[in-house]
């Protein structure tokens, strides 16, 4: 009878020394073992439901470099394996958004640089995986001022244009055009010499690295020698 109740309290223990490792492991990894999967049905049955594996994100759809848009629009979708407890989750700039479905669109954001972000998470809130993609949100066209300029009649056969950009971005650049010619780049001060005598108009604009234009600035004067 003794050894009979040992060999009891020994299985027992046995018993015992697997379950309550993975009890404790399947309350660390969910909120609620029973929601998990996890049952015990009698001395050492069990069942874990399986985690998601090989998870990535794709972008299916993503902003250019440089966008001049009202709106931003996007599409991914979530790989992987076991994937009905896996949710994703959108950050603009690290900053969550109301929605995350795909495709997704995202209005009324200022102009700046941007990184979008979508990760996807399991069930405690673990990150399995994600993907970025940066972009420029640039809406606003460049604004060229002519600071000096001849304008009337001239009595020399040389002219200069001075003319400034701004922009809110770095990097606009000026288009000029000198009586009706092709627009090419031009820097400032734009100087003219062995101008002839009669009417002449000089055209200027200016683009930023979206593609946003300035209006065109007209000079006009007449060289009399």
């Amino acid at each position: 009878m003794l050894k009979a109740n040992i060999k009891s309290w020994a299985l027992r223990l046995k018993t015992l020394m697997f379950a309550v490792p993975v009890i404790l492991a399947c309350s660390f990894l969910y909120t609620n073992c029973s929601q998990s999967g996890f049952q015990v049905a009698g001395s050492d049955a069990n069942q874990i439901l399986q985690e998601p594996s090989a998870v990535a994100v794709i972008f299916k759809e993503v902003p250019p470099d440089s966008v001049t848009a009202n709106s931003l629009s996007f599409a991914y979708k979530i790989d992987g394996q076991n994937l009905s407890s896996v949710t994703a989750k959108c950050y603009l700039n690290e900053v969550l958004q109301q929605t995350c479905t795909s495709p997704m669109d995202v209005a009324s954001v200022e102009d700046a640089d941007y990184t979008l972000t979508v990760s996807a998470y399991n069930r405690n809130n673990f990150v399995l995986a994600e993907a970025k993609r940066s972009f420029r949100l640039d809406r606003k066209a460049p604004v060229l001022t002519i600071n000096s300029a001849p304008s009337g009649t001239i009595a020399t056969n040389s002219a200069a244009i001075k003319f400034s950009l701004t922009d809110n971005f770095p990097g606009p650049v000026a288009y000029c055009s000198a009586d009706n010619a092709a627009y090419a780049l031009c820097t400032s001060p734009l100087n003219f010499s062995n101008l002839t005598t009669g009417a002449h108009t000089v055209k200027i604009y200016a683009q930023d690295t979206a593609g946003n234009k300035s209006a065109i600035q007209t000079v006009s004067f007449t060289v009399n020698l």
